[in-house]
């Protein structure tokens, strides 16, 4: 007779890669989910590459290009791997580093769209009331950066719970057939 493990969560399930599956007890309420996602990962893991389900890849990820931008968020809370966007740019792309601070007065200040979050502060933002959609406008007295240039080809095929009147195309474009 084996006796069950003090920590009643399923073992994680690494793949080649290293991953981890974790999850959540449904709730209804994306903040309390993903809290849960956030605290079931191991302790010694700092910073989080956080993407909703809705990202369509066009391309293959170019995992230099993520190093080199994860290299700049370490220290900084919160990094939108997705530009912010803007009419004008404060200066050309070619500026080192990569990355430019958001005005708090942005639209989707904390932005899901894909960002590179420090565990902690992620958790944090969590405990503020809202749902998903309010989550991302949320402004704290931290600074939040973006990319100058977009890390990932992708899409969101859903936007605020519904498709994107463009999802056909951008499926079919991903090779889907008969996306209709």
């Amino acid at each position: 007779h084996q006796s069950q493990p003090a920590d009643s969560r399923p073992p994680p399930h690494p793949d080649q890669h290293g991953f981890n599956v974790v999850t959540a007890v449904p709730s209804g309420n994306w903040c309390e989910e993903v809290a849960q996602y956030v605290d079931a990962l191991p302790s010694e893991i700092r910073y989080i590459l956080l993407m909703v389900e809705d990202t369509l890849f066009m391309k293959p990820v170019d995992g230099a290009r993520l190093n080199e931008v994860a290299y700049y968020a370490m220290g900084l809370s919160y990094v939108r791997l997705v530009p912010v966007r803007r009419r004008w740019r404060l200066l050309p792309k070619e500026i080192d580093p990569p990355l430019e601070c958001i005005k708090p007065s942005e639209p989707y200040y904390s932005s899901t769209e894909m960002a590179i979050w420090d565990r902690y502060y992620l958790r944090e933002q969590l405990d503020l009331p809202g749902d998903a959609w309010s989550f991302e406008h949320h402004v704290s007295r931290r600074a939040h950066w973006a990319v100058r240039e977009a890390v990932f080809e992708q899409n969101q095929i859903v936007q605020k719970g519904k498709w994107n009147w463009d999802a056909p195309r951008m499926l079919r474009q991903a090779g889907v057939d008969n996306p209709d």
